[in-house]
């Protein structure tokens, strides 16, 4: 009732057996994100290593953690930001697209939520299953 079924890529696969039509393609398989990162000077860095312990390890710009709520212990989840390397730069960006839990009693201590991007992202994402918080690292306070 809230979607069209080719612009969700879980109900083409749940009815149709397959992707049939892109536009359910989720927002990372479009072809002008593709484009858009490959012509950015973006460094992607591939880890196999646990993700608490990536988190701490070095800053990075962007952290993308998709569905990553759901596999951690509440205690855990909710705490996901404070996680982050503490030298993460200033308007270093999370985004926590979230499927299956979405965090609760999130502590956002030195992160401001972006809503204004979390409800673009939300009304973009045609799967109608996702739920999106994304965060810009404040400046320290002296």
């Amino acid at each position: 009732q809230t979607t069209l079924v080719r612009k969700n890529y879980f109900l083409q696969t749940l009815f149709l057996g397959s992707i049939h039509f892109e536009e359910g393609l989720p927002m990372e398989a479009w072809l002008s994100t593709w484009q858009q990162v490959h012509k950015n000077s973006t460094d992607l860095e591939y880890r196999s290593q646990g993700l608490i312990e990536c988190l701490q390890q070095e800053p990075f710009d962007f952290y993308s953690l998709s569905d990553v709520i759901s596999y951690l212990p509440e205690n855990q989840a909710s705490q996901i930001l404070q996680m982050i390397s503490p030298e993460a730069k200033q308007n270093s960006k999370v985004v926590l697209r979230s499927f299956l839990r979405a965090p609760k009693n999130l502590d956002s201590r030195g992160w401001l939520e972006m809503i204004d991007e979390q409800n673009r992202f939300q009304l973009r994402d045609g799967t109608g299953i996702y739920k999106f918080h994304i965060f810009k690292k404040q400046p320290k306070v002296i």
